[in-house]
């Protein structure tokens, strides 16, 4: 300390410095790495590094954290150094900390600077298990937003890893799913990988993927994010083909049409469901997406309607027969617009329109006498 306060710097100095900083738990050392740089710039790949961990442990001021979030792998790799202090870094770089360490011990001959990186990486690993446990409990709480702001906070410091990313895209379908209710598109894939089954929309496989891989490797509960957001995925989207298998019978079966009622006992929204199916009937739609939000949300007792969506679809159509269903939906479904501006601006809105629309009461009778 009296050298450094003397203004005697050499490396041995600085280094013994930082190493003392961290291993009291102060990572505050930035004014000692830009110390290391002003002695040679032979140390930058070394400071690089040094930063690129940091980011991980402590929020960098912005004249750093502009450098680590466009540092390279060439950026902290030097030809001269063995393979396997190169193979630490790129470990490193990847992301792959547990590795990392594992491979500290192959590094020969030990260094301060390998000291300091390892003292740093202990600290990256139990923040990062401190990380992973807090997005595992907000899974199990349903809490995916939460999910998403955690983790769009930690990208503003660092580079996200590819597991956070599909946790995030996760999040986001799902949340899609249970404020839509609409199905997604879903394909098929030839990949085993549950990324890439991810990537292809097949949530199905990609789920028996991360279920093999928990398995295989016995993942601590800490590590099964992916697995656990895949199978509330599946569950909500099994949810959804259930519902829309069901109006299916429903369309094809009028005769069924009161037993969903009953079922469901949602008597006073029958004439909104009368309207919403003949309009999907005379459409000859297979796909429900339109419908299943608002059929849905009646089940559940918690009533959604967009009525937006519907007054686009009519003054997009041309059809004068979907033009009067369109209004007819509309009209069913504001009676139950608990907003009472909102409600007299639909209201208002249907009698300035209904003047045009066609009488089409024989075609509603079809359902109405068999339901």
């Amino acid at each position: 300390y009296k050298a450094y306060e003397y203004n005697i710097r050499n490396e041995f100095i600085i280094k013994h410095l930082i190493l003392n900083k961290l291993v009291n738990n102060d990572f505050n050392i930035l004014s000692l790495l830009d110390d290391l740089l002003l002695l040679d710039n032979k140390y930058q790949k070394e400071v690089n590094f040094y930063l690129l961990l940091l980011s991980f442990i402590i929020k960098l001021p912005d004249k750093y954290l502009i450098k680590v979030k466009n540092l390279s792998f060439n950026d902290i790799i030097n030809d001269q150094d063995s393979y396997h202090l190169n193979n630490f870094k790129s470990l490193c770089f990847a992301q792959k900390f547990n590795r990392a360490i594992v491979e500290t011990k192959k590094i020969d001959p030990p260094s301060i600077s390998l000291t300091i990186s390892k003292i740093l990486i202990y600290n990256i690993s139990k923040l990062k298990d401190i990380y992973n446990e807090k997005i595992i409990n907000l899974i199990k709480e349903q809490k995916y937003q939460e999910i998403i702001d955690l983790i769009e906070n930690e990208s503003y410091q660092r580079p996200l890893r590819e597991n956070e990313i599909k946790i995030m895209q996760l999040c986001h379908i799902i949340l899609d799913l249970k404020s839509t209710s609409k199905l997604p598109n879903i394909s098929h894939s030839n990949s085993h990988n549950t990324f890439c089954a991810i990537d292809d929309k097949d949530y199905k496989k990609a789920l028996e993927a991360a279920k093999y891989s928990v398995e295989k490797h016995n993942l601590k509960e800490k590590n099964k994010s992916i697995y656990y957001l895949l199978k509330d995925l599946n569950y909500y989207l099994d949810d959804l083909d259930y519902y829309n298998k069901e109006i299916s019978s429903i369309l094809n079966n009028i005769e069924s049409f009161n037993e969903f009622i009953s079922k469901y006992n949602i008597y006073e929204y029958k004439e909104l469901i009368i309207s919403l199916l003949l309009m999907t009937h005379y459409k000859k739609e297979d796909n429900f997406n339109i419908i299943l939000p608002t059929i849905i949300s009646i089940i559940k007792e918690n009533f959604y309607f967009d009525y937006q969506e519907y007054i686009k679809l009519y003054e997009n159509e041309k059809d004068p027969i979907l033009e009067y269903l369109y209004l007819k939906v509309l009209n069913e479904a504001n009676k139950f617009n608990s907003n009472i501006e909102n409600k007299k601006i639909i209201d208002d809105y249907i009698k300035i329109h209904s003047n045009t629309a066609i009488n089409i009461k024989g075609y509603e009778l079809i359902y109405q006498n068999k339901s």
